[in-house]
């Protein structure tokens, strides 16, 4: 948003230049400026002056020569006159050629407003083209602007009001295949409308799956009638990545980068967007696409953050909404399940660990809005070979500060007899603690459950998270792969702790459940199937050791299900959002194990998932919902 000097085209247009050029400096691709930037807005009657008509064209050719040499798309605001009509244009340069001129639509003509004065809608043009220092420029208001070097990069344009019509112009340009929507605009300050703007242009963003640049004007437009609040924005499909700040006194620029990737991916996902196109696709009206040549500056680091947790809300202010409201969904779930099934009574595993945890809540707050007695829940501590005090303590402790049924029940015993029945080196003494010894505890605890639940008539409530599932970390058919009902089964493992955390510091939590919660946070997470013996006391069997940082996991997990990034945009996103706190081989390696994990171990066991509800929108592995994929892919693709 650069300097006012109402009335001066040749002021205008040098303060434009001189932005255009420190905004390509800073590797902008796309250099939008305000409506009418060339000559200020609010000139009322002098639009029609021959001097400034005259004097706001010789300042587009100026603006064009004066950054000829930049590799950026410029889009700037004038009044131009075509047949004895004067329009307010958007015109659209590269390279120093103008490359189309875009007329305004929809002219306001209420209150402080009285543009139909002045102007013509772009709907009584009379021509196709206009003429502007010698060159044939498309004029009108179907034109799209398509930068070859960058995959997806397609342009529309519109005037500041279009967007505050029930269908705005660039509506139907996204529909035509814009990908990044450009609002150049002189909206006045009033209170109230900088929500409204930013409501607006968030939801166009939204609706239109695009991103959408919204330039307001700058600091010095006449304040006769009006006042300006230097106000722009950029938004991404409802995400707003840059906000002015406003009532600023100074030229402003204000940057951001758009994820094309990202827009596409949700695109092609949603089929409304598709049948909207068929909708308003007018074969009478047919989209100009012009092809333009630039060379985008090399970029190492975005101009966006890329958050390390994108399956947590990262506004403080909204963190404690978001995890009561995936409370709410897991428990909303569990209510219809038990009064489906007429089944009053919940058989749980607790371990002592995250995922457990979590579900007992769930359970807990569900017996709670029911107006169920919580001894109804029965919750069961199965300590085996490697099952360490802190994990059977924190159990035990939990399960009686949540006033459940809490018991303990060893699966010692029958996991050796089970190793004795297969002739299993283990059930010998020998220290073979293969895969088959760890899973033997996993049947014992599930067969278990099932058994305890027929006693009770009860269900088992499930406890595996999302990100087991992706990671294939489970046993097939027991302990955190089958259940009668799944509430964790779409809340990440980054989520399960994040959630905890939360109730924890609830002004209602007691301080003894709130010092077990921050214990059971506090524990390295483990599978604890392995006996702590002399020699591995100060190395215990670690989950994150055999399939990595479940932050980065998770992070890899939700672009691959969410948008499905390639392997190479993962790493790319990774390294923006650790930098130098993770090295790229540590970032490669883990992203090597969850490509294999995920592609080539796990499927199996997805497809065989028990019911669960599904969270949020980053994704759920559940075969009847978001993610169906065969069990026997060939992984090639990922993997190498």
């Amino acid at each position: 948003m650069p300097l006012v000097h109402l009335g001066d085209p040749r002021g205008n247009a040098s303060e434009i230049v001189s932005m255009a050029r420190t905004a390509h400096d800073a590797g902008s691709l796309i250099i939008a400026f305000p409506e009418l930037s060339v000559t200020g807005y609010a000139l009322d009657d002098l639009f029609r002056n021959h001097l400034m008509i005259d004097s706001a064209l010789k300042a587009v050719l100026q603006v064009a020569e004066g950054t000829k040499d930049l590799d950026s798309l410029i889009i700037i605001g004038a009044p131009l006159e075509l047949d004895c009509q004067l329009f307010n244009t958007a015109v659209v340069m590269a390279k120093g050629s103008i490359l189309g001129v875009i007329p305004k639509t929809y002219l306001p003509n209420y209150n402080e407003f009285h543009e139909k004065r002045q102007f013509a809608s772009a709907r009584h043009q009379t021509q196709s083209w206009i003429h502007i220092g010698g060159q044939k420029v498309l004029f009108g208001t179907h034109q799209l602007f398509e930068v070859s070097a960058v995959v997806d990069l397609v342009v529309g344009v519109d005037i500041c009001e279009d967007l505050w019509a029930p269908i705005p112009p660039s509506t139907l340009a996204a529909l035509a295949g814009a990908t990044v929507l450009v609002n150049i605009s002189a909206s006045n300050a009033s209170i109230g409308k900088a929500a409204y703007r930013r409501s607006l242009v968030l939801g166009q963003s939204a609706s239109c799956i695009a991103g959408q640049v919204y330039v307001g004007e700058g600091p010095g437009d006449s304040t006769t009638d009006m006042a300006w609040d230097t106000h722009s924005l950029m938004a991404e499909n409802g995400v707003l990545l840059a906000e002015s700040q406003r009532y600023s006194t100074e030229a402003t620029l204000l940057t951001a980068d758009f994820d094309l990737e990202r827009l596409r991916a949700d695109r092609m996902r949603l089929n409304s967007f598709r049948d909207s196109q068929m909708v308003f696709f007018d074969p009478q009206k047919q989209w100009q696409r012009h092809l333009v040549s630039l060379t985008p500056q090399p970029v190492e680091a975005l101009d966006r953050v890329v958050p390390r947790n994108p399956y947590i809300v990262e506004n403080s202010a909204l963190q404690d909404e978001h995890t009561n409201e995936v409370l709410q969904i897991q428990v909303s779930g569990l209510v219809k399940r038990l009064q489906a099934t007429n089944i009053s009574s919940l058989v749980i595993g607790v371990s002592g660990g995250l995922d457990s945890t979590l579900a007992l809540l769930v359970a807990t707050r569900t017996f709670d809005l029911l107006g169920w007695d919580r001894k109804k829940i029965v919750g069961v501590s199965m300590p085996g070979f490697g099952t360490s005090e802190r994990t059977k303590g924190n159990a035990m402790s939990l399960m009686h500060a949540l006033g459940i049924d809490a018991r303990e029940i060893d699966i010692c015993d029958p996991s050796t007899q089970m190793l004795r029945d297969i002739d299993h080196p283990a059930a010998h003494g020998a220290k073979v603690w293969d895969v088959t010894y760890e899973n033997v505890q996993a049947g014992a605890r599930s067969s278990l459950l099932f058994r305890l639940a027929n006693q009770v008539k009860g269900l088992v409530l499930g406890t595996g998270d999302l990100s087991e599932l992706a990671l294939g970390w489970s046993t097939y058919g027991v302990g955190d792969h089958m259940s009668h009902y799944s509430v964790n089964a779409s809340v990440p493992k980054t989520l399960v702790g994040f959630i905890i955390e939360a109730q924890a510091m609830r002004p209602e939590c007691s301080e003894e459940l709130r010092q077990i919660l921050m214990s059971i946070i506090e524990t390295p997470i483990s599978p604890e199937l392995v006996p702590i013996t002399d020699t591995n006391m100060n190395s215990p069997q670690l989950s994150e050791e055999s399939v990595g940082p479940f932050e980065l996991q998770d992070f890899y997990l939700y672009y691959t299900i969410r948008f499905g990034f390639t392997p190479a945009k993962l790493l790319f996103l990774a390294k923006q959002a650790w930098g130098a706190d993770l090295p790229t081989q540590q970032l490669e390696h883990w992203l090597r194990v969850f490509n294999t994990k995920f592609f080539v171990q796990s499927q199996f066991k997805r497809s065989a998932l028990p019911n669960g509800p599904k969270v949020g929108t980053g994704g759920n592995l559940s075969p009847r919902g978001d993610w169906r994929a065969p069990s026997d892919l060939s992984p090639s693709l990922w993997v190498e």
